[in-house]
């Protein structure tokens, strides 16, 4: 079994011309779903964002940021391997 990107097709084109990424296979998608997880673990599990968003965790979804700079992308989704690491 194929693994499926779940992420709509708009949403992946916003970030492949925002990061400036090359339009590439199926299987890039599925590697791009997967970052963005560690990123949005690395910022769900940050004190600061925790602490600036508490009365809407409390209440609502979570509203995460995604960074425009892929650099900084890059490095969240470096610290939420670390956190899903410690977390397995």
């Amino acid at each position: 079994m194929l693994d499926e990107a779940n992420i709509p097709i708009p949403a992946y084109d916003s970030l492949r011309k925002a990061w400036h990424l090359k339009t590439g296979p199926r299987s890039a998608e599925v590697e791009l779903v997967k970052a963005l997880f560690k990123c949005v673990m690395a910022l769900m599990h940050s004190p600061q964002y925790q602490a600036d968003f508490a009365q809407l965790l409390a209440q609502d979804w979570a509203h995460v940021p995604i960074p425009r700079n892929h650099e900084t992308f890059v490095e969240l989704v470096g610290a939420g391997a670390k956190v899903a690491t410690l977390l397995d």
